[in-house]
This record gives structure tokens, C-alpha cells and sequence, in this order.
């Protein structure tokens, strides 16, 4: 399941409904999982960025990080396009990440996701 993290996001955005389906249904498309195995997590955090003159100015972008383990690089192409799209649509500047964990390291409620490591050793 697609986990998205979004930061830096003005806490009064008022997302329109069409361009949420768009990215949940590109999404969806993009990696071949239903909709609602999508999880968007919408973070109320602030972004500043340090200056060298010690200045501290907001960011203007927001920042997304994509937990999500041992996908092709298509679909990320897909999946980053669909995000971009969406924020571009709301007016805002966006820069994605995906958090390539390798086989063995994410766990949802203490159930492995995703194949075991070929390296694992008997406990």
C-alpha cells in the first residue's frame, strides 16, 4: 500500500474534491492497487530553511515522501506525476521522495510487508 507524507503544507488549503479523486484514481492506476489501499497522511508541520546570514524563512515547497517498498521505477514516474499534477493544480510547488526500504523493513502492525530478505537467518 502506498503510504504518501505530506509536509510543509499551508494549514488552511482547501483541496478540491475532483483533483483529490484525480490523484488517488492516478495512483491507484499507476501501481495497480485499489483506492482505498492509498493512504495520504497530511502532516501539520512547518518547513523553515536556515540562511547562512542565520536568517530563518519559511519553505515554499511542499515535501512528499512516499513510503513504499521494492515498486519499478515506472511506477514511481507515474505515482510522482500524479502527485505533482495534483498539487500543481492547487497552486503549489512540490518535490517528492520515495523511501526505498529493501525486503524486510517495513512492518504494519508487526506483519512483514512485502517478500522476506533473501538474507534472513534463523533466530
Amino acid at each position: 500500500m502506498p503510504c504518501l507524507f505530506v509536509r510543509n503544507a499551508p494549514p488552511v488549503t482547501a483541496y478540491n474534491s475532483v483533483e483529490v479523486g484525480k490523484l488517488y484514481e492516478g495512483i491507484a492506476q499507476a501501481v495497480g492497487c485499489a483506492i482505498e489501499d492509498i493512504e495520504v497522511h497530511l502532516e501539520n508541520t512547518q518547513y523553515n530553511i536556515l540562511k547562512p546570514n542565520a536568517e530563518i524563512v519559511p519553505a515554499k515547497d511542499i515535501h512528499i515522501f512516499v513510503e513504499w517498498t521494492g515498486r519499478p521505477f515506472k511506477e514511481k514516474r507515474l505515482v510522482a506525476t500524479a502527485i505533482n499534477e495534483f498539487f500543481k493544480a492547487h497552486g503549489l510547488d512540490s518535490d517528492t521522495t520515495f523511501r526505498d526500504s529493501g525486503p524486510g523493513t517495513f512492518f504494519v502492525n508487526g506483519k512483514l510487508i512485502g517478500p522476506e530478505p533473501s538474507d534472513i537467518q534463523a533466530l
